[in-house]
């Protein structure tokens, strides 16, 4: 596939101002007014618990539609997943995980290293939806959380965590305390195709890790998912030795807004810092009257000049360009809007 070009790309180095592109009618595009709603991470106080000790129990615990609202806890080991099991007979969604309405998956709290979800075993086939690939643990219906968690990923997969199950107008997820590496992204969070139009999510993503993906961290609306309204709550996360550290963009959807807030978060030795776009389209396609919004304090892009990767399963590898005389680290403390009437323009966070 041939990468998806800009007519034109801005890049802005050093310490980052504001830039703010104007549409024809903005007239209705509505700034939040408040914080980015955070999902309850309170487990112990969850009415369902669950606990598994092996990956039996925990492919039986989240497959059976009765545990919807279910609080699922992980005792410490490594569950390997398999699209088939010890008798050779088909998993349920060919071995990945997909994530009952209002269900969470927990390791053990102030341990994320002691909870392994092993993803390496699955085949192309576990990845495999209508719109493309998905990821290892899919949410997406209702309140979702995934913490204290070690997410051993697959090049395969789409992400280690994705949003991209439909089911209800709305939707939250909570990915905190995780590590998740070797996917092509670590966390996406994604409205894609005309299911999702109009959906609502809500994410927080607090001191997780992503690294060696094509993107650590995506926050995304395609081609469908009109009119859909996404806001991301970011802190304390590490995102490194990816093609991008993170993507926010509107890739050939329209009416449809992005909100992001970063604080703390530290993006290093990628290709890029961060990428962000107010649409982005290819012929036959069209991203108009969409709204990117990145606000972000206290937020590191530092070395971003890797040029070797290790995951190339997503689009083309991307053409990261750096003007001459770029300064070795940036600091983020403002806020950057795009607003989108008609494609092509995106803004590029170095620290290079």
């Amino acid at each position: 596939m041939r990468p998806l070009s800009y007519a034109r790309r801005v890049y802005i180095v050093g310490v980052i101002a504001a830039l703010s592109t104007a549409c024809n009618d903005a007239s209705h595009i509505t700034e939040p007014t408040r914080p980015v709603p955070l999902v309850d991470s309170q487990h112990e106080n969850a009415g369902t618990v669950v606990h598994v000790a092996d990956v039996e129990q925990l492919y039986a615990a989240v497959n059976d539609p009765a545990n919807v609202g279910t609080t699922i806890l992980l005792a410490p080991g490594t569950y390997v997943l398999s699209a088939k099991d010890a008798l050779g007979a088909d998993r349920a969604n060919v071995g990945r995980l997909e994530l009952q309405q209002d269900m969470s998956l927990v390791g053990v709290a102030g341990h994320r290293d002691v909870v392994i979800i092993d993803a390496t075993a699955l085949t192309a086939a576990s990845f495999s939806a209508p719109f493309g690939r998905t990821g290892v643990i899919r949410a997406g219906r209702g309140s979702n959380a995934v913490e204290w968690l070690t997410i051993a990923g697959n090049p395969l997969a789409a992400a280690a965590v994705e949003t991209d199950l439909v089911g209800t107008p709305t939707t939250q997820l909570r990915v905190a305390h995780v590590v998740a590496g070797n996917s092509a992204r670590g966390v996406d969070i994604r409205n894609v195709g005309a299911a999702m139009a109009g959906r609502r999510i809500d994410a927080e993503i607090v001191d997780s890790e992503f690294f060696r993906g094509v993107e650590g961290i995506r926050v995304a609306s395609f081609a469908g998912a009109d009119y859909g309204d996404i806001r991301v709550a970011m802190s304390g996360n590490r995102s490194y030795q990816n093609i991008l550290g993170c993507i926010v963009e509107h890739n050939r959807s329209s009416f449809a807004t992005i909100y992001v807030r970063s604080s703390g978060d530290r993006f290093e030795d990628n290709g890029l810092g961060c990428q962000i776009g107010g649409g982005l389209t290819v012929s036959p396609g069209a991203a108009n009257f969409t709204s990117t919004v990145f606000e972000c304090s206290g937020t590191d892009f530092i070395n971003n000049t890797r040029t070797a990767f290790f995951n190339n399963t997503g689009p083309d590898l991307y053409r990261i360009r750096r003007p001459p005389g770029c300064r070795r680290r940036c600091g983020c403390a403002h806020r950057h809007h795009l607003e989108q009437h008609a494609p092509g323009e995106a803004l590029g966070l170095h620290g290079c």
